[in-house]
């Protein structure tokens, strides 16, 4: 199996402006898929919204200014949706596209997450993890 390659933009709702996320180290997008049993076979449905989930780990540079300024626009996201004093929660939603390339630089599949907001914001000093809530999903 071939090690594959992210490339992410995300729509920010505020901000008015897109981002473009390159070197992805690790896209991860978690859900409960609630099964139904019927006769000899499993049918997979439809999860709820709340309980979709998309994980990113973002590489950091202290000497990249596009870097900064990605990681500066996503901490601000996090910032207006997270209130740290109340634990209040605005849902200010942006649409998150994911990328996919296989080693050859061919686009393996895209996805898009809709209706996403950031729920959790991990830094340490080379890399930023971010968990976003996905209220949709397209797979490509």
């Amino acid at each position: 199996m071939e090690k594959l390659l992210y490339e992410i933009t995300i729509t920010l709702p505020i901000f008015e402006t897109m981002l473009l996320l390159e070197n992805i180290y690790e896209v991860d997008y978690k859900f409960i898929k609630p099964e139904i049993k019927y006769k000899f076979t499993t049918i997979g449905i439809i999860p709820p919204p709340n309980k979709q989930e998309l994980t990113v780990v973002i590489p950091k540079s202290n000497t990249d200014k596009n870097s900064i300024y990605v990681n500066e626009k996503l901490k601000d996201w996090y910032d207006l949706n997270c209130n740290n004093e109340t634990h209040y929660t605005k849902n200010l939603t942006g649409d998150i596209k994911v990328i996919k390339f296989n080693q050859k630089g061919d686009i393996y599949s895209t996805d898009v997450y809709l209706q996403s907001y950031p729920i959790i914001f991990e830094e340490n000093d080379d890399i930023i993890k971010m968990v976003f809530s996905v209220g949709c999903v397209y797979f490509g």
